[in-house]
Parts: C-alpha cells; sequence; structure tokens
C-alpha cells in the first residue's frame, strides 16, 4: 500500500532493472512530499536500494550548502558517503564558528568556544591576550566568559584591549539576555517542520522572536560573522550560502537552543564514525557520492540523483538577476551547460527532484520547478503517479530518464545549447 509510508518507495515503484540494459522501461516517479527533508528522506531511500545492487550513486546539487539535510538523512540511515573535493557540512569553518557563538550563548562557561569566537573576526585582541585572560581566569576558577566581568581582570590589560573585551562581553551578554528574555515571555510560534523535518503548521514569515534561527541570524549579523565571511575570506558566497543552510536547520527546534546543539553534535560525532571506518579498500559502490555540478564533470555514475531542480537554485538565483539587469542570458546559458554536465554524469538512470516547499534563512516559502525541466524531451520519461494522499501537503516530484547513450547525449546537447563542452 503506497500510502501506508511516506518515508520510503515501495520496492516495485523503482525499475532497478533496466541498469542492466539499457532498453528498460523507465518510469517517472512523482512523490507528493513536502520539503527538502521529503526529499532527502526519498533519494537516500532509493540510493540504499541501489548501493545494495552494487552500483555507484551519486547526488548532484547545485550549490554545496545543499549537502547538509543530505548528509544528515545518510547518517540517520547509516550509508556510507564521500564528499567529494570538500567537507562534511558540520565540519566547515563557518559552521562550525557559528556554532561556536551558538554553544557560548548557552553556556558562557564553555572556554574551547569562547576562545574560538573571541579570535574570530578579528577583535583587536591577541593570542597572548587570549593566554593572560585564561590564567587569570583558571587563578579565579571562574570561566573565561564570566571574568570578563571582573573589573580587577579587566584592569590586566592595557586600554585599547580592555575595551575590545568588554564591548565582546557586552555583546555576548546582551544577547544571552535578549534569547532567554524573549523565551521567559512567551513560546515562538509553531514552525514549519517538527525535530525530525515532518510536515507541521506551516507559517510563511521570518523566524519568529526567541527562536534558534532568530537568535541565530542575530549572532551573525551582530558579531560581524556574517561580513567577515562574506568579504573576508575565499569562497565568501559559498560560505554565506552554508551560514544560511544552518539557520534553517535551525527552524525545525524553535527555541530549543539544547536540543538544536546536542543535534549537530550527535550528526558531527556520527559523520567522524562513518569517515574513521573508511579506508583505501572503500570502492565507488560502497557509499554514495555527494558533489555539486561543477565538482562533477568529467566524473560518471550507475545512478544520478539532480537534487534541488528549482527556479532560483537551478538556475541559481543569481544568473536570473544578471538576466534581469544586464539583459543578457550568458548567465542563464552558462547554468544551462551546468545543467547538461550534471544530467550526464549518469550511465543508467538518472532522477531529478524538486520539492514544492524550500527554507531559507529560517523562511518558508513555495518554490517553482526549474525551467531546464521544461526543456526536457518528452518521448525520454514515461510515469508513474503516487497518490497525493501520502502527505498532508506538498509536492515532490523524482523523474527517472532512460540510459544517457551516445545518441541521447547528442540529443539532450543539441536542446541545451550547440557549443561542445563535453
Amino acid at each position: 500500500n503506497i500510502g501506508q509510508s511516506p518515508n520510503s518507495i515501495p520496492q516495485e515503484q523503482i525499475n532497478l532493472r533496466s541498469a542492466t540494459n539499457n532498453y528498460g522501461e523507465q518510469p517517472q516517479i512523482f512523490h507528493q512530499l513536502q520539503d527538502q527533508y521529503a526529499e532527502a528522506r526519498v533519494v537516500s531511500d532509493i540510493a540504499s536500494r541501489v548501493l545494495r545492487k552494487k552500483k555507484s550513486v551519486a547526488i548532484i546539487y547545485r550549490t554545496n550548502a545543499q549537502s547538509s539535510i543530505l548528509e544528515q538523512e545518510l547518517l540517520r540511515r547509516g550509508i556510507k558517503y564521500f564528499l567529494a573535493r570538500g567537507r562534511s557540512f558540520f565540519e566547515r569553518f563557518e559552521v562550525r564558528l557559528a556554532l561556536d557563538a551558538l554553544k557560548l550563548i548557552y553556556n558562557p562557561a564553555d572556554n574551547d568556544a569562547f576562545k574560538n569566537v573571541i579570535s574570530t573576526p578579528p577583535r583587536n585582541i591577541g593570542q597572548k591576550s587570549i593566554e593572560k585572560l585564561e590564567r587569570a581566569a583558571t587563578d579565579g576558577e571562574s570561566s573565561m566568559f564570566e571574568s570578563l566581568s571582573k573589573s580587577h581582570i579587566l584592569l590586566l590589560f592595557p586600554p585599547k584591549r580592555r575595551q575590545a573585551l568588554e564591548q565582546f562581553f557586552q555583546l555576548f551578554d546582551d544577547l544571552t539576555r535578549a534569547f532567554r528574555a524573549t523565551n521567559e515571555i512567551g513560546s515562538c510560534a509553531d514552525t514549519t517542520q517538527d525535530k525530525n523535518g515532518q510536515e507541521s503548521s506551516t507559517n510563511f514569515h521570518s523566524p519568529p522572536p526567541g527562536s534558534v534561527s532568530r537568535l541565530l541570524m542575530e549572532v551573525l549579523d551582530k558579531t560581524g560573522i556574517l561580513e567577515y565571511v562574506q568579504y573576508e575570506l575565499d569562497n565568501g558566497e559559498d560560505r554565506m550560502r552554508n551560514l544560511r543552510e544552518l539557520v534553517n536547520l535551525a527552524a525545525p527546534f524553535g527555541s530549543d537552543l539544547e536540543a538544536f546543539l546536542d543535534n549537530c553534535a550527535l550528526f558531527q560525532e556520527m559523520d567522524g564514525m562513518i569517515q574513521d571506518e573508511e579506508d583505501k579498500s572503500t570502492t565507488a559502490t560502497d557509499k554514495v557520492h555527494l558533489l555539486t555540478a561543477h565538482s562533477a564533470k568529467g566524473l560518471e555514475y550507475d545512478v544520478v540523483f539532480l537534487a534541488g531542480c528549482e527556479e532560483n537554485l537551478f538556475p541559481h538565483y543569481f544568473s536570473i538577476q544578471d538576466q534581469k539587469k544586464l539583459q543578457s542570458k550568458a548567465a542563464i546559458d552558462e547554468e544551462r551547460r551546468l545543467f547538461y554536465v550534471a544530467m550526464t554524469r549518469a550511465k543508467q538512470n538518472l532522477f531529478f527532484t524538486h520539492v514544492k516547499l524550500r527554507t531559507v534563512w529560517g523562511s518558508t516559502s513555495i518554490v517553482q520547478p526549474s525551467r531546464f525541466l521544461r526543456d526536457l524531451p518528452s518521448f525520454f520519461i514515461t510515469s508513474t503517479i503516487i497518490s497525493p494522499s501520502m502527505t498532508k501537503t506538498g509536492r515532490f516530484s523524482c523523474t527517472l530518464l532512460r540510459s544517457t547513450s551516445k545518441q541521447q547525449k547528442n540529443i539532450l546537447q543539441s536542446i541545451f545549447f550547440k557549443e561542445d563542452i563535453y
């Protein structure tokens, strides 16, 4: 019964026999699911079955930030994965920095988090000053953060350092008091998903006051982390997307900062365990490969999922804006080429996925399927439709194309662009 379980795909609905030849029937699988959490569940479900067939599997997406929910779902299922040319989401510098800031608000006695946050972004507080403060805190049997509230310790530093330390203490003390005060006044509004990523009451607005998402956005802004990451570090836009995704991940937790931090720590630990288990003997069919479309050129896999095929994601928002402002199709054409490259990484089966609702900066909105999906020739696709009753609201579609043979690649190339980039 298809309607019994919205989180898995009945085996009979997935034609994996076609993986053994290029002429099997290739169904389109259409799922009435909600959002990126549903997308991750379904992709992971099918991918796990493909791995049992000893086939190589890749999930390709437009931006690095999209890997976060996919990683979490794969970890939940105990499925090994490999991030091509990148770090796992929770190991990325900007993500760790933002989480350390939240840890300091949750527990001001966390000296490790304190030392990471006080030194980045630069605040005119050098390593020697931090070491002096740590010694003074140890002597006074207090945390480093608490020590900043004691005038006799602050007098150990020259005026400029003292002022910088006082400003840092005041900033985090204000953030902590404001967050706690808001939650004492009343619980925040319902959020879009519950803590398991399931559907809940949907509110189409920015994160409510007192929520972890709102707190994180304020922390990123007021501490200067956002500006520092965007303008002072390499790959600033990618790092910004990772921070945006972290805000999205916090949305289901409402005002429960402890639960959010525990959840992040759990996935960090699980990811570390999986990485420790891997060795040189692992092969391409042992795990799911996660990579961006930019990283995919020259690689091939038996089965490929192209995730997040939506307007403002693939093609990317900046490319669409360039087209509007500059009256030029160059940026969109480049996105189209990239889409083609991602499609043709599949040797046997190719899935496209898009969702109806996606959360950005903690705010959930309806999104539209990518214009590139409309360009696909209909004769490549046959359809199987799964009932909308599987979930309460929303839409998830998963399209399986025939094997991208040499002839089909030529057809796709003629549709998407004329220049040969393969």
